[in-house]
């Protein structure tokens, strides 16, 4: 190798794995937990430079063995790689099909016909071929102005842009490509990949000569196999014109209070397609979760049971107390159960929820997806099983914090980007939001609540029509897993911020719809206290007509507008250790218009919420005899409720960091 070449490649090699450290340091920049975006740029980095290096053909044979090696391959499955714009044309079709195989795989609620799909992927291999070519014309040209006497330089800078083009797309779309998180890539990328390589081979094969005699009739047996294929699945496709009896679908909303809610009386429209869900069933006027964190909440919802007694109480652990499931009781009734899951340890695995046969989660620690990978999965969900009986859950996660703007959905609420979203829970001295901070945040959060609502209702109508119908109307519930402090508590002695956990009422109280035209009367409201344990048996009387043994109460002859003692028990599941002098309650009853809060370091306290919605005026001293009585109900209450041991489970120090920067952990 000459010095001339040596300093060529070195420079093509210095700048590939300039590449690779620049990516390296923005993935960290922008998102440290996502490192799959940097091992991602470093991989193209290493790529960029293989590329510039082995296309050239004017080289040291060194350099040449990939494109040798394409060659070699080419003419043994009687295709012509010989030069370096057939390998870039052949790479485009392949990368086009295969692309649209996957989306095919990934949209199947889209591409319902085999016709559609396979005329997707040939559309897809064509413009992947046009643009490459295209491409590679339009860069030759323009290196060899710069470079007219050398080809090696000219091949270099052609592949060179091509491979730097594609580690920008993978370092900046690819992990935020949230099918990566959710759905069985590898699988898809198989089978997508395998159709892509047998359109490639068929569109760029030797016709003439010898050659032709394998791909003429190879090009007939895969019409054949494809209209065999097609045939095959339009009689599936009739066989499942059988309705179902019934859809049931049960939406959890993360984060997600119920004032922030238009038909629950905030004054901005954040929620049409929840408002008339409520319209058209019953909406639930003073719902509260049973905790104010996700996991343990969600575990009472999907159970019907308290955290004392499932077990799981606090976030990223488990169930451990031998309890039913409401899944459980609809997959033995003949059910396909599915759950669609939109933070990793919100997941019938995670949290140790028996009963569902299939389940869409996120693979990554700490991943989360929006709402419309939500819907998107879901969609799919209900089109496999759209002639089957299916109770599918959904968890949206949108509006937890950090607050995201979402352009195109919701700017009416936060106008333009004001400034940083993260934000404590806890309060440290000195520290406070000021109004513009505070009104900043809550047009955030309620941007997140219509951004969630508009996928909702996406959902709702899909549901609703997929065919065939059901031979009932759509059956729905949603419910909040727990509230959020926006900043109303910074002068409380707790001096809470934004985020929750705490069980005071902006931080429990949520919405509780439930909607089943025909068979709930159209717009019915109940007064009543109703808590997250509730559901459970609601749901399993109107859907199954059964008796659920769960915790909580049937909420059926309430709806019917029958006289019901409201009643509520919320648990404080704390991830974070107590703090000197703060009292923290934990465990907070509620029973009609009373609200009684036992705490750590103080008496309890008593609130009456029809006219102290804020709980600021404590009256135990005032109000001994209701005081007494409170105490009784919820010593009564812990005496009577079964307590199984939580789960000890020690979390390293990645996992802590990861926890305290979402504000679920103190230290």
């Amino acid at each position: 190798m000459t010095r001339d070449q040596q300093r060529r490649v070195a420079a093509w090699a210095l700048f590939g794995m300039g590449v690779a450290v620049w990516g390296w340091g923005i993935s960290f920049w922008f998102q440290p937990l996502h490192y799959e975006r940097g091992l991602n740029t470093i991989a193209c980095g290493i790529l960029l430079w293989c590329l510039a290096l082995g296309a050239a053909e004017d080289t040291p044979r060194f350099f040449f063995l990939a494109a040798a090696a394409l060659d070699r391959l080419g003419r043994r499955v009687r295709l012509d790689l010989s030069t370096a714009e057939r390998r870039f044309a052949a790479l485009g079709t392949i990368t086009g099909a295969a692309a649209a195989g996957m989306l095919a795989q990934q949209y199947l609620y889209l591409f319902q016909i085999w016709a559609a799909q396979l005329a997707g992927v040939l559309l897809a291999a064509g413009a992947g071929w046009l643009v490459h070519t295209l491409v590679y014309r339009g860069l030759t040209r323009l290196t060899l102005r710069f470079y007219p006497h050398s080809e090696w330089r000219g091949a270099a800078g052609v592949w060179g842009a091509y491979g730097l083009a594609w580690a920008a797309v993978l370092a900046r779309v690819f992990p935020h490509w949230e099918a990566l998180g959710t759905d069985p890539i590898g699988t898809q990328f198989l089978f997508a990949a395998a159709g892509a390589l047998a359109i490639g081979w068929l569109a760029h094969g030797k016709w003439k000569g010898p050659a032709g005699r394998v791909h003429r009739p190879a090009l007939i047996a895969a019409a054949v196999l494809a209209a065999a294929f097609g045939v095959w699945n339009a009689s599936n496709q009739a066989g499942h014109n059988t309705p179902p009896r019934l859809r049931v679908l049960l939406l959890t909303l993360d984060t997600t209070r119920a004032d922030y809610l238009s038909c629950y009386g905030y004054p901005r429209e954040t929620s049409p397609n929840l408002d008339a869900l409520a319209a058209s069933g019953v909406r639930f006027a003073r719902a509260f979760s049973n905790a104010g964190l996700t996991d343990p909440s969600h575990a009472s919802i999907l159970t019907g049971m308290y955290p004392r007694t499932h077990g799981l109480v606090k976030n990223m652990n488990r169930i451990t107390g031998k309890v039913p499931s409401l899944a459980d009781f609809f997959a033995e009734r003949g059910f396909v159960t599915s759950a669609i899951g939109s933070r990793d340890h919100v997941t019938p695995q995670a949290l140790n929820v028996p009963g569902f046969s299939e389940m869409s989660g996120v693979r990554r620690w700490m991943g989360q997806t929006f709402a419309p990978e939500a819907f998107r999965r879901a969609a799919n969900e209900i089109y496999r099983h759209r002639d089957q009986d299916l109770f599918l859950w959904v968890h949206f996660f949108d509006p937890h914090e950090s607050y995201q703007p979402h352009p195109g959905y919701s700017e009416k609420f936060y106008g333009r980007d004001r400034g940083p979203r993260t934000s404590d829970l806890h309060l440290k001295p000195g520290k406070s939001y000021s109004a513009r901070e505070v009104s900043y945040r809550r047009d955030l959060y309620a941007g997140e609540i219509y951004y969630m609502d508009f996928w909702i209702g996406k959902l709702l109508k899909l549901a609703a029509e997929m065919e065939p119908k059901p031979e009932q109307p759509l059956l729905v519930a949603a419910i909040g897993d727990h509230g959020e402090f926006l900043g109303e508590y910074q002068n409380h002695p707790e001096r809470l911020g934004f985020g929750h956990g705490p069980i005071y009422n902006v931080g429990v109280n949520v919405p509780l719809i439930i909607s089943w035209p025909g068979k709930i009367p159209a717009g019915t409201v109940v007064p009543n206290v109703v808590q997250a344990v509730d559901l459970a048996p609601t749901l399993a009387d109107y859907a199954l007509g059964v008796t659920y043994p769960g915790q909580g109460r049937d909420q059926r002859p309430a709806i019917a507008g029958q006289a019901v003692p409201g009643f509520a028990l919320i648990t404080h599941c704390r991830n974070h250790k107590l703090a000197a002098g703060r009292f923290d309650p934990m465990f907070a009853i509620v029973s009609g218009d009373w609200k009684y809060m036992v705490t750590y370091h103080r008496d309890g306290e008593l609130f009456d919420l029809s006219e102290d919605w804020a709980e600021a005026f404590d009256l135990s001293a005032a109000l001994p005899d209701r005081t007494k009585e409170l105490t009784a109900a919820w010593e009564s209450w812990m005496r009577a409720t079964p307590e199984t041991k939580p789960e000890n489970r020690q979390l390293d120090r990645s996992e802590k960091r990861a926890l305290k920067a979402l504000g679920y952990i103190d230290n």
